[in-house]
């Protein structure tokens, strides 16, 4: 009987830990991915502006539906990155807050998931030939 409580407990704490820390973690991504969009954004209505303003030079000689293509890509990019960032960051904390005292475990657990999240994607993400990162 204990051993199964002690189960239940442990399913328990990750699943609860898990979705504390993704509701929470959720905001900051968040803001992140919004400022980091908003950089996107900016470099692209930069470069049209700059474009015109030089006289379309000829290494900058990119149409605007051409810029929008590579916006969309990178806004993209930033999505998907951000998204298995977050991910990976509450998996993390509720393995961790399990394995270990929860408070400690689940800021590491966390951390240990920031930086794994963006290499698991990576890797798996190499060989889709149109998705580039």
């Amino acid at each position: 009987m204990a051993a199964n409580s002690a189960k239940i407990w442990t399913i328990s704490t990750l699943v609860e830990s898990t979705r504390t820390h993704s509701n929470c973690h959720f905001l900051g991504v968040a803001a992140s991915w919004l400022v980091q969009v908003g950089i996107e954004c900016y470099r692209c209505v930069r470069d049209i502006v700059k474009s015109k303003n030089e006289g379309e030079d000829v290494d900058v000689v990119v149409d605007k539906g051409e810029r929008a293509k590579i916006l969309g890509k990178r806004v993209c990019n930033v999505t998907v990155r951000y998204g298995v960032s977050l991910v990976f960051a509450s998996v993390g904390a509720g393995i961790g807050a399990t394995l270990f005292r929860p408070t400690t475990g689940q800021s590491i657990g966390c951390q240990l998931g920031e930086m794994a999240g963006p290499i698991i994607m990576s890797l798996c993400l190499a060989n889709v030939p149109y998705f580039e990162l």
